[in-house]
């Protein structure tokens, strides 16, 4: 008797527990959360109108069906949109976009200065593809720090999404065939790997 007492006391205790301390994936939302939730934890600059934000490997795919709310806020010293992508109205995607537009030449090293950043927090990267698209897998999100290429100006971005079975180069060989006639370029070292998305 006074083990059943027991035990039922600690699982009361855990859930309290957990309504009082929410586990959170990043910026204190969610995987799952619908727009609502979002709006309610997010505390950054809401921008009430949709912006052009590259999602992933593209920038074609702006206008794919998914619900996107934005918000202005900074990071590591820099201005960034963060851009929430929502399907079937839950949380699937956070993309960080640095919102200065780079020559190429000048990229590299904001590049740098944000990656030694995220090793800071997760570590040594899980993957990298052509030593510029850095991957990270935790327990409940995967990382993917890149920058994009287009007409010779380039941004980084950061993205934020549950743990997925695929591989890093998986990705970017699916988002190669889903966008073959994308503007974005993503330059790797070899010009073998070069090549619009």
């Amino acid at each position: 008797m006074l083990r059943n007492i027991i035990f039922f006391s600690m699982i009361g205790l855990f859930i309290l527990m957990v309504q009082f301390f929410k586990i959170t994936d990043v910026r204190g939302v969610c995987w799952g959360m619908n727009p609502y939730e979002v709006k309610k934890a997010e505390t950054a600059r809401y921008i009430p109108y949709f912006v052009q934000n590259f999602d992933y490997f593209s920038s074609t795919n702006y206008f794919d069906g998914k619900e996107r709310i934005a918000y202005f806020d900074r990071m590591y010293g820099y201005d960034i949109l963060v851009t929430y992508a929502f399907e079937s109205n839950q949380l699937i995607s956070l993309v960080y976009q640095i919102t200065n537009i780079y020559h190429r030449d000048e990229v590299l090293e904001h590049f740098q200065i944000i990656k030694e950043n995220l090793q800071k927090e997760y570590g040594e990267p899980d993957s990298i593809l052509g030593g510029e698209i850095m991957y990270w897998k935790t327990l409940s999100l995967e990382v993917t720090l890149l920058y994009v290429d287009t007409f010779n100006r380039s941004t980084i971005m950061i993205k934020f999404a549950p743990p997925a079975s695929e591989t890093l180069n998986e990705k970017y060989q699916k988002a190669a065939l889903e966008y073959p006639t994308n503007q974005a370029k993503l330059f790797i070292d070899t010009p073998s790997d070069i090549g619009a998305l």
